[in-house]
């Protein structure tokens, strides 16, 4: 009986986490003074597409609290999600840091309605910290592009070059940059 139970159990348990939609994690936001304030951030993990334009922290069961990107500096869901205020086509907007170091690379998504439907798109942007203009990285341009922003790491330099990576490695082009760049 115990047996059964157990495994009725997991079985709704399984199927309420694989129809859930909505998720609810600790989060923090970090106002434009620096002061961190941590809650709970509750977003549509499937869509997350409104978390590029306004985050929603409950501080306690009586303050909750919604922010624009021109409100806060940054916020993070499970302290590993980190999205920040940035300046796109001179609109401040939420992008999601996908990796941070000598060179940021970040995502950003957008909606547009187009033929009665609506499509997502997602764009990256490279940050050379110091100068915090965006670049936005083109699938076309993009081994130019992380050419000259890479010029430094000549075995990066040589496999764009050879066609060796391919646009959707982006992430582990600029780990493996950060990661010489940390060592050296």
């Amino acid at each position: 009986m115990k047996k059964l139970l157990l495994l009725l159990s997991l079985i709704i348990a399984f199927t309420t986490i694989s129809f859930s939609q909505t998720a609810v994690e600790d989060g923090h936001v970090i106002n434009l003074n620096g002061d961190t304030l941590r809650g709970t951030i509750k977003f549509n993990y499937k869509n997350d597409i409104q978390l590029f334009s306004t985050v929603q922290i409950q501080i306690n069961a009586n303050d909750k609290k919604t922010y624009k990107p021109n409100q806060i500096k940054e916020f993070s869901i499970d302290d590993d999600d980190v999205f920040k205020s940035k300046k796109i086509e001179n609109e401040l907007v939420f992008v999601r840091v996908l990796c941070s170091g000598a060179i940021n690379l970040y995502e950003y998504k957008t909606e547009h309605y187009l033929f009665n439907k609506i499509h997502t798109y997602v764009d990256y942007y490279l940050e050379n910290p110091g100068d915090y203009t965006l670049t936005h990285i083109k699938q076309i341009k993009f081994r130019k592009q992380l050419i000259k922003a890479m010029s430094d790491n000549e075995f990066l330099v040589e496999g764009f070059k050879n066609k060796k990576y391919e646009f959707k490695n982006l992430v582990y082009i600029f780990e493996l940059y950060n990661i010489d760049k940390e060592t050296n």
